[in-house]
């Protein structure tokens, strides 16, 4: 009676089941699609764990990453970006806890090499689609913080190159010297290139053309002298009236800002 008692109590007591909680399984970001790119605007910025990130077909498929030489493209995650108006972009997730290639595509075409810090010309009302990846350059990995910001780029590089109205000549070599100034704001650096042509017959033009001059972080706004040595790749120049030729670019890594000019010169024997 007392077992039977026992048994009818242990089937009406209340039965108590311990649940112990699971861990939720990670996700990918929400932009870890291209079909799901996140819309950006100019100050945008943000912290993302991108180690849940995958990797669709598409993200591999693109041409440039393995022209530019990619090891890796893993990890990848997008955003778009539109203005109203043309301006000047800067993407940088150059503070990502891991190596981070950005890579800006409109429509069909890739705007250069992925970088850290990368820059384009938007252009008014176009929308251009920005892949974050991670690029394995530090050989560990998948993913990791990504931080990532947009904001304005600097204005366009100004440039402006005068040259001097006498240069000398080596009577006896034919070669040449010029000289003249360069001003420039807003360029990492600024390329010069110069030539003179010269009619020595009727017909019968020498020309003679400078080594480049190259001046990083002189964009200063102030001006500063350079000089060209010109050498004739046929014939030789003489004392006597020439034409003085000058290119200059000034180059940011976003745009180039590039001028020319050219006039009369007056080659001197060289003293």
């Amino acid at each position: 009676m007392r077992l039977a008692a026992w048994t009818a109590g242990l089937l009406l007591a209340p039965t108590v089941l311990v649940l112990t909680a699971q861990p939720a399984a990670a996700a990918p970001p929400g932009n870890d699609m291209f079909a799901n790119a996140l819309p950006v605007a100019l100050g945008f910025s943000q912290e993302l764990d991108t180690r849940e990130a995958t990797t669709e077909p598409l993200d591999r498929e693109r041409e440039e990453l393995i022209q530019c030489g990619a090891p890796a493209v893993d990890a990848t995650v997008w955003y778009s970006f539109t203005s109203a108006t043309e301006v000047p972009v800067v993407v940088d997730a150059s503070q990502s806890d891991y190596s981070v290639g950005v890579l800006i595509v409109e429509g069909f075409y890739e705007l250069g090499c992925p970088r850290a810090v990368k820059g384009f010309v938007a252009a008014a009302g176009t929308t251009y689609q920005v892949m974050a990846f991670d690029d394995q350059l530090d050989g560990t990995g998948h993913g990791g913080t990504l931080r990532i910001s947009f904001s304005q780029g600097p204005p366009a590089p100004t440039a402006s190159v005068t040259i001097e109205r006498v240069g000398r000549v080596n009577t006896r070599t034919g070669n040449a010297t010029i000289r003249g100034t360069y001003t420039c704001t807003n360029a990492d650096w600024i390329t010069i290139s110069t030539s003179v042509g010269q009619d020595v017959a009727p017909g019968v033009t020498v020309w003679a053309s400078g080594v480049v001059f190259h001046a990083p972080g002189t964009c200063d706004g102030v001006a500063h002298p350079w000089s060209a040595k010109l050498d004739p790749d046929l014939g030789k120049l003489r004392a006597g009236s020439a034409q003085a030729y000058a290119g200059a670019e000034a180059v940011h890594f976003i745009r180039v800002t590039s001028i020319y000019i050219e006039q009369p010169l007056r080659l001197r024997p060289r003293s």
